[in-house]
């Protein structure tokens, strides 16, 4: 630009200096006296008699200002704060300026300062290219878009008829960042049932980002991760029997005779030392049925025994655990079992609890139940 500057000032300073149209200089001569320019400086112009003319004067004038200019000039560049520079290989940076210094044997070590609201200047290098770039904040801008895409899939969930899909969404960005877990318990509208789950699922979250963060491996990280979750995701079901009863005959599910006599508080009751033969009937809620070998829905319990006395407590009888299998081409809705036993003939007169334990043998949950009867000394009508 420097260079620019003077020859266009050159040219200026020539075009002047040629305004002097002295006698027979050509066409469209005005007049033979030099017309009286004024002067930069304000100094008064004198005549050729022993002294400067205005012309020269002029002259010197421009040409001081020009050099004054162009030394101003220089000064500004060298003051202006340095620029990114790309030095690209091969290329000659000595054409088109006669100003560029020549290049030297190795390149000099970068200076460049960028301002702006970084921490500190990051040069970055590739064979004979130096730049340096702004270090942007990466972490910030991250942790800013989360906070708004959380926004945004709190704000659908709670337009949703089904918010959990949205909601588990939002828990999985805690594996970038745990401490924006989310609080399955603060959210309404959510049956317990879905807290669970959301709270599950957030953990199994943590989990990955956490192992990922440190040495251990990522598969392995996956795997340990995914075992306890499906460790967590298996619910023991609630194994339930709403009916049980003792009885003299059994047709089929919710075809029974019970043992009908009974004391005043509802008790069966059977004559001491007689060894009753009895019939235990059961019906079964949330028990488990699986397809087998045969593509049969099957179903397997167990059943175990246990007479305890009333009077301390102390198991006076047992029978160890019998089991019992069903498979149906189609799935139980409703399942029964029914097991024959006598009663043992050495209790004596005396109230006595029957406990019956069940247990899905496909899932290992178990329930219990008690049956009070009482042994008398009479006949009992």
């Amino acid at each position: 630009m420097g260079a620019q500057s003077g020859i266009a000032l050159t040219l200026t300073l020539g075009s002047v200096l040629g305004c002097g149209c002295a006698p027979g200089s050509g066409a469209g001569q005005i007049s033979t006296t030099p017309v009286p320019s004024p002067s930069l400086s304000g100094e008064s112009a004198v005549d050729t008699g022993g002294r400067v003319s205005d012309l020269e004067a002029h002259r010197t004038q421009v040409q001081n200002d020009t050099e004054a200019f162009l030394a101003h000039r220089q000064q500004q560049a060298a003051a202006v704060e340095p620029t990114i520079e790309w030095t690209m290989p091969g290329r000659d940076t000595s054409v088109g300026s006669s100003t560029t210094p020549p290049p030297t044997t190795e390149p000099p070590a970068p200076t460049t300062t960028m301002t702006g609201p970084v921490d500190e200047p990051v040069t970055v290098a590739a064979s004979s290219t130096v730049v340096t770039v702004e270090d942007a904040d990466a972490s910030g801008q991250l942790q800013q878009a989360m906070i708004d895409f959380s926004r945004e899939l709190y704000v659908s969930s709670t337009w949703s008829d089904r918010p959990l899909k949205e909601l588990m969404v939002l828990a999985s960005l805690a594996m970038l960042d745990p401490e924006r877990a989310i609080d399955p318990q603060a959210i309404p509208d959510l049956t317990m049932e879905e807290r669970s789950l959301l709270a599950t699922m957030q953990k199994y979250f943590i989990a990955i980002g956490t192992d990922m963060d440190s040495e251990t491996n990522p598969m392995l990280a996956l795997s340990t991760a995914t075992t306890e979750l499906q460790r967590r995701l298996k619910q023991t079901p609630d194994l339930e029997l709403p009916t049980l009863a003792l009885c003299t005959r059994v047709g089929g599910f919710g075809d029974f005779d019970e043992w009908s006599p009974k004391t005043d508080q509802k008790h069966y009751s059977f004559v001491a030392h007689t060894s009753q033969p009895v019939i235990i009937y059961l019906e079964m809620e949330g028990f488990t049925s699986n397809l087998n070998d045969n593509d049969l829905w099957e179903t397997v319990t167990s059943q175990h025994l246990t007479i305890y006395s009333d009077r301390d407590g102390i198991p006076v009888w047992k029978e160890d655990w019998q089991s019992a299998s069903d498979r149906s081409r189609k799935r139980r809705r409703d399942y029964f079992t029914v097991q024959k036993f006598q009663l043992p003939r050495g209790l004596s007169v005396g109230r006595y609890q029957l406990k019956v334990r069940v247990r899905d043998e496909k899932t290992g949950a178990e329930t219990e139940q008690n049956i009070p009867f009482t042994m008398t000394a009479g006949v009992l009508n």
